[in-house]
């Protein structure tokens, strides 16, 4: 058996010819057949990278293995189009027939692959206002989590800030998840096709577990809000549909608020359905009733949709019966005190949710609730710091945080790159280094603490792939001490390290490139 195993490493897995196998089947024409088989390759080459970067994904062989049989069970027609400068769309996704409209654009498939093989509902809620909106947020960010691969590594380099994000908003949740809870339980909800588990309930249990109840409460209560602000401001149908339900359920909690109108309209409709209820009942255990009744209803049916026999009758009553007991005993529960209150407070919470729309300025209070959001990520991931104490771990968390740093927000702008943000981010980059120069990870550049924490600040500015082989060099200009990192083949731009430095303080040579962390620790 462990022959077995060691053999089984030793034979590279050849997706082409498993992808070539599949499409030989299908009757795609040959400009999809060379697409699909060109992200493939474009994935062998990038997703190396890929991984160094974001430790916490798939590995190769789970993500190509996925793309596979999304072709081989979800697509049975691809098509690809010329780009219509008049059409939003890059791609139309049509999961009942199995079909993808898509322009030839590596990055638009695989999207749109990554699209057809999820469900429509993956959330249970008891606000169906929030099924779509948080089902879109999670979805979408898993979407445009799957194509980063291809959007942003070419097998050379990682493009820190992609134009092409579909949603820069969605993809900050849903990073911000990868980051608390882990890619695993993400990717088992985004591609769910009829969820057996309340996913949201599991995400806010995993959250309080690993950060405390407070944050756990704050962070989900924001997204659920978050998720349907982001829904405001891009979908115009969206608005309508809101508008109206707002106004619906407004007028229904006005009879709660006048409880001797409610009661009133509520035992009016309970003695409407006693009434047909007892009707029915005279009509089933009466054989000369039923008959007549019989009678009665089939002579204004047409013969298409006469009632075949007096027993089927019988049977249609009773089917009837039922549903007029299940109204009562709903009308029951509208008079119960207790299920009042209930009622009155998930109305309450609906039009809270629909009350979003009165904001006057959706999109800066999104930008608002995005950044409380990242500080809340941050001090969760500072608890993760403290907790650490292996090295290889904690080198997982730099990769993580550096990760954090460089996610796109907006205006070609990083996470690191925002204001609002920078106190809190230069807090969190302490708080590691402090925890790094306990456990010893880096080779010491400097005598005084303060200088080696500089080093780590600008690590996470980096976009060198491979921080383990990251190289460094200290070098003096016009009275200003620089830092620059190296890796086989790439130069980094240089860091004022802005601190006043005396030779002594300095451990390495000035003007010589060293490894920067000692891999045999």
């Amino acid at each position: 058996m462990a022959n077995k195993r060691i053999i089984e490493k030793l034979v590279k897995k050849d997706y082409n010819d498993d992808l070539e196998e599949i499409l030989s089947s299908k009757t795609y024409k040959e400009d999809v057949k060379n697409l699909l088989l060109d992200i493939l390759y474009r994935l062998d080459d990038s997703y190396k990278d890929y991984k160094k970067v974001k430790p916490d994904s798939l590995s190769k062989d789970e993500y190509i293995i996925n793309l596979i049989n999304t072709v081989k069970n979800d697509c049975d027609t691809i098509e690809c189009v010329r780009p219509n400068s008049k059409s939003e769309k890059k791609c139309i996704v049509d999961k009942q027939n199995k079909k993808i409209v898509s322009y030839p654009i590596l990055v638009d498939l695989l999207n749109a692959l990554s699209e057809i093989r999820k469900g429509e509902s993956i959330i249970k809620d008891e606000d169906e206002l929030l099924i779509i909106t948080l089902s879109d947020l999670i979805k979408i960010g898993n979407n445009i989590n799957t194509v980063e691969p291809l959007r942003d590594f070419n097998g050379f380099s990682w493009n820190t800030v992609s134009c092409d994000i579909q949603n820069n908003y969605y993809n900050i949740i849903y990073q911000d998840l990868i980051i608390l809870v882990g890619n695993r339980f993400l990717e088992e909800w985004a591609n769910v096709s009829k969820p057996q588990i309340d996913y949201m309930e599991q995400l806010k249990l995993l959250i309080k577990n690993k950060y405390g109840k407070k944050l756990s409460d704050d962070i989900i209560s924001l997204i659920r809000k978050l998720s349907i602000l982001i829904e405001i401001e891009t979908n115009e149908e969206f608005v309508e549909k809101i508008k109206n339900e707002k106004s619906k359920i407004e007028r229904e909690l006005k009879k709660y608020q006048s409880g001797e109108k409610l009661i009133a309209d509520v035992t009016k409709r309970k003695k409407d359905i006693l009434k047909q209820i007892k009707d029915i009942d005279l009509l089933i255990n009466n054989k000369k009733l039923l008959q007549r009744e019989y009678r009665k209803r089939n002579s204004v049916l047409d013969d298409k949709n006469k009632i075949f026999s007096v027993k089927v009758l019988a049977k249609q009553l009773t089917e009837e019966r039922k549903k007029l007991m299940r109204k009562l005993d709903g009308y029951n529960d509208l008079l119960n005190p207790k299920k009042i209150i209930e009622r009155k407070q998930k109305l309450q919470t609906k039009l809270e949710n629909r009350k979003l729309i009165d904001i006057d300025n959706i999109t800066d209070e999104i930008w608002k609730d995005i950044v409380l959001l990242q500080q809340m990520v941050i001090k969760c991931i500072e608890t993760k710091i403290k907790k650490c104490n292996v090295k290889h771990n904690l080198m997982k968390i730099m990769y993580e945080l550096r990760y954090f740093c460089m996610l796109p927000i907006k205006n070609n702008k990083k996470l690191d790159d925002i204001i609002d943000l920078k106190k809190d981010l230069n807090r969190l980059k302490q708080v590691f280094a402090l925890k790094a120069n306990q456990l010893q990870i880096m080779n010491k550049i400097f005598e005084n603490k303060k200088l080696n924490n500089a080093v780590y600040s600008h690590i996470f500015s980096s976009s060198i792939i491979s921080i383990d082989d990251i190289s460094l060099k200290i070098t003096k200009a016009k009275n200003e001490w620089y830092i620059q990192f190296f890796d086989e083949g790439t130069i980094d731009k240089k860091y004022k390290i802005g601190m006043d430095i005396k030779y002594d303080d300095i451990r390495i040579k000035t003007n010589k490139i060293v490894r920067l962390f000692d891999n045999n620790k």
